[in-house]
Formats: structure tokens, sequence, C-alpha cells
């Protein structure tokens, strides 16, 4: 009798975990996607303008007002992968630059103007995008961006997540604005989700995240220069040289004569190429000390600086010690030193450290 009413109690047992399995399992799926939001209506502009800069750290901000007057609109969502935010802004310039490219953040962004103009310059392209124009950087790479009384959506996509797409391709694609019957369908496509993404579970939002992520990749292979524009060759130029610097930075005899010659192409031509970024010269100076910025800001890179400064194809570790101050306001074993990588390296951990800033000024409004 004592066994058969332990093992019925513990039927009993078995079957209450199941079905409180299966309510947290019916609870997760009607969850509601995880969103975050700021709003200068509902918060003091400069408050808010603190908060924007502690909550989006891999990005510099610059105000085009003063911060009295700043007013922002924006919130954003987690779909799976990748972040969708939404938002209006007014005066406002977001710069990744070269000092902030060692925190190793890599997402693409694809940011679409809804209403008003905005304007960008990456080192190979001047970027201008109106209503229903798509812009596309890298989180890699160096760029600005200026947005006046301008509303917006915006993707932020980890290179992971386009599996389909060469690195190559994703870098080639800086700065650039993809136009095509693929381009116009994505845009509807991100108004649409975002107009849904308020009410959206969790588990839809997982099936849409992935069909987005096939039309970004249907973009990215559609979007092709166009070989009759001279500002399109201009730009396939750009990559290619680039390309090779990249892959002969540690040779200490890269110059402007060595590619000109190993590319069979004109110092004319290569000028003209690199004229925007102040010359090649000075993009492979500016790439090789990225290189290293890079480097010395990764856990474990552990080798010495004149090691670091012979493969980056500097002379001396004296001469790359200074190249790197006049750079980055500061020595190489400051930057080794330095404890302020920041802790953004994808769109979750972004996201993650949005919402906890955001959080944290809850009592502010």
């Amino acid at each position: 009798m004592a066994f058969g009413q332990a093992a019925a109690k513990g039927s009993k047992v078995a079957i209450r975990a199941a079905e409180e399995a299966a309510r947290q399992a019916a609870a997760a799926r009607n969850a509601l996607l995880p969103s975050a939001s700021i709003s200068t209506d509902r918060l003091d502009p400069v408050r808010a303008f603190d908060l924007w800069c502690r909550s989006v750290l891999p990005y510099r901000i610059e105000l085009g007002v003063p911060a009295r007057e700043f007013q922002l609109e924006t919130s954003g969502w987690m779909l799976g992968p990748f972040i969708l935010t939404t938002g209006r802004i007014r005066q406002m310039r977001t710069v990744r630059s070269a000092s902030l490219l060692g925190d190793r953040y890599s997402d693409m962004l694809f940011v679409l103007a809804n209403e008003g103009r905005m304007s960008g310059q990456t080192a190979a392209r001047r970027v201008g995008i109106g209503p229903g124009d798509f812009a596309v950087f890298d989180a890699r790479q160096p760029f600005e961006m200026e947005a006046e009384d301008c509303s917006y959506l915006m993707l932020l996509l980890p290179r992971e997540s386009l599996y389909g797409v060469s690195e190559g391709r994703l870098a080639d694609l800086h700065g650039a604005s993809p136009k095509g019957r693929c381009v116009d369908f994505l845009a509807d496509h991100v108004r649409l989700l975002a107009r849904h993404l308020p009410g959206m579970t969790i588990a839809e939002a997982k099936l849409l995240a992935q069909s987005t992520l096939k039309l970004v990749e249907g973009v990215l292979h559609e979007t092709s220069d166009d070989p009759d524009d001279a500002g399109a060759r201009v730009v396939s130029l750009h990559r290619r040289v680039g390309r090779y610097i990249e892959d002969h930075l540690a040779a200490s005899d890269l110059s402007p004569e060595r590619i000109a010659a190993d590319l069979e192409i004109s110092r004319t031509q290569l000028y003209r190429a690199f004229q925007s970024s102040g010359g090649v010269a000075q993009h492979i100076r500016a790439r090789r000390l990225d290189t290293a910025r890079t480097l010395l800001a990764h856990p474990e890179e552990h080798r010495p600086l004149g090691e670091i400064a012979e493969l980056l194809g500097f002379a001396t570790t004296a001469a790359f010690a200074k190249a790197f101050r006049s750079r980055f306001g500061m020595p190489p074993r400051t930057a080794r030193r330095a404890t302020t990588m920041l802790a953004a390296p994808n769109s979750q951990a972004m996201f993650d450290h949005w919402t906890r800033s955001i959080a944290s000024f809850a009592d502010l409004a």
C-alpha cells in the first residue's frame, strides 16, 4: 500500500512538473519582443542626450544644436540575431571613428530614410539618402552619418548572420546606397515589420527574422556598380587597391609606386581613387595603425610592440610609437593597458547594454 501511495504521489509530482513546463513554454511563445525606447518628450533633453551617448558606446555622438534643444524619439527591438530600431532625430551626427575600432564591434548597418535626408562619409564614398533609400555601413570601418529633422529605420545585423555573403563583399559595400527591386521590397518589408513589432511575440519574430535576413542577402547580391558610371569605376578601383593593401600591410616597400606597378594602373588613377581619403600613402598608414590598435585591444595579443611594428611594416618601434600617438593621442603601451574596451562586440550585447542603460535612467523622466 505504501509503495502504491508513493508511486501515485510521484506520478502527480511528475504531472505537475510537466504542466508547469508546458505553461512556461506557452508563456515563452506568447511573450512579447524585448524592446527599449528613449524620448525627449518624456525625458529632459540634456539627460536624454547623456543617456543616448552612454547607450550607444560604439559611436561618438555630436550635436548640431545645444544639448538643451536635443530632440530624439527612438525605439528598438531584438529580433533573434539582429536589432531593428525606428526613430526621429534633429541635427545629430553619429561617428564611428578609427579610434573606436578596437572594440571589436562588427555589425552591418542598414539605414532606411523615411522622411528627410541623411548624409555621410566613408573613406571611399560620400553618402546621401532620401525617403525610401538605404545606406549600408560596416562597423569594422570608420564612417560618419548626419541626420537633420529625419525619421529612419535601421537594421543592425551581425555579419555572421549574413553567412551567404562573403566577407569581402560586406567590406566592399561600406557606404553604398543599393538600388533595385530587391531594395524596394526590403524597404516595404522593414516598414511593415516595424509597424507590427510592438505587438509581436518572440516566436513570431524568430520566423520573420529569418525571412528578413534572406531579403537582406538578396539585396547584397543584387547590388552592383554600373560599369558605365565614372564614380562607380573609382569606387571599384578603391576596393581593388584596398584589398591589395590589406594583403601587403607587412611589406616594408608597400608604396603607391609598387601598387601601381603590381596592379598595372597609372599613378593618376590611384590618386583619384584615394583623393577623398587623403591619398593612398595616408590610407596605408591609417590601415596599419588601425590594425595595430585592434591588435593591442585584443585580450589574447601579447607580442612585443617591436614585433607588432615590424609585422605592420614600420621601420622601427620608435617610428611606430610616434605615428600611433599622432593618430590616437596616446602611446601604444597605454592603449594596450587600457581597460576601456567596449562591451558591445555584437548586436545582442549592444542591445543588452542599451536596455540596461535606459533602465538605469528610468526614474529620471
